[in-house]
């Protein structure tokens, strides 16, 4: 099996690990495909390894990607693998990591399980989005995310005026700092700061979430998953919309130009241990439903 590796070659951290990892792949027959960037100084190292000088080049004949980093470092793997039936394994460097599930020590042992079945995997939606310029010379930006699109204006403390239909049933105007379109998996990151709600990561529903909305009535909405949803900014608004899938800007919205989302033909799978559930992880990480009147040691 060849295994892809995919991190921040400035994580240093990561270089402890690869040079214990690619021996013990050779061990169980496997081998390891990392970009020359990642293997960094210790290229000369990893006898077993299969170095390439380009990300786009790691799912090439590639069986599995891990990625080694946070989630935003899966979202990045996500734009990878998406249209590759390669699933994803996440290992924990760094932040709180919901969907990297594991920590660099737990990553042999895992691989072994995997080999032997115990662990299942799991498809998660992608939305794509496609932004139309109306009368500018490039017409049309299209990005597709594993998380969501988030519309915002331009300038901090400022609101925006965005307007939301779906299915070409106008929703209302957002007077908020921003909105989101997010996927179920992106309902425990930026929607989960917006108190939109929770969903199960096999839901077929979207998420639309108001940004610290300027009204006590705009809730976060769900809707299908196969519903269309068109934003555009007010007929009153007269700056820029910010335009981000997944954290990384692709364009601004003026005047009539709209933002087209639906559901990606696209989607990642994700691999998941056996005996953990979505609500384990919720209550682990988040501490979900957790007494807070409570201290580690049982005191109040």
């Amino acid at each position: 099996m060849r295994i892809a590796f995919f991190g921040n070659p400035e994580k240093e951290e990561i270089a402890g690990y690869l040079p214990q990892w690619d021996a013990f792949l050779a061990q169980e027959n496997h081998q390891l495909v990392l970009t020359r960037d990642l293997a960094g100084q210790l290229a000369n190292e990893l006898s077993n390894a299969s170095l390439v000088d380009d990300t786009s080049e790691l799912c090439e004949n590639c069986d599995l990607m891990v990625s080694l980093g946070g989630d935003g470092t899966i979202l990045w793997a996500a734009q990878l693998v998406q249209s590759r039936n390669i699933p994803l394994l996440g290992v924990k460097f760094g932040g709180l990591g919901f969907l990297a599930e594991i920590s660099p020590e737990e990553f042999q042992r895992s691989l072994l399980e995997i080999g032997q079945g115990l662990w299942k995997t799991q498809k998660r939606m992608m939305l794509a989005g496609t932004l139309f310029y109306k009368g500018r010379e490039k017409s049309t930006v299209s990005a597709t995310v594993l998380n969501e699109f988030s519309i915002v204006g331009g300038h901090f403390g400022q609101l925006s005026r965005t307007d939301v239909w779906v299915n070409d049933n106008h929703v209302c105007t957002y007077i908020a700092d921003g909105v989101l379109i997010s996927t179920p998996t992106g309902s425990t990151a930026y929607s989960l700061a917006a108190r939109g709600p929770l969903l199960m990561p096999t839901a077929n529903s979207v998420i639309i979430a108001p940004i610290c909305p300027h009204t006590l009535t705009a809730r976060p909405l769900v809707v299908d998953g196969d519903a269309k949803i068109k934003i555009r900014p007010a007929d009153d608004e007269k700056r820029a919309l910010f335009i981000n899938a997944d954290g990384r800007e692709i364009g601004q919205m003026t005047d009539n130009d709209e933002l087209l989302v639906s559901k990606s033909e696209n989607s990642i799978t994700l691999l998941h241990r056996s005996d953990r559930t979505f609500f384990d992880i919720l209550r682990a990480k988040l501490n979900w439903g957790g007494d807070i009147r409570q201290s580690d040691n049982g005191k109040r």
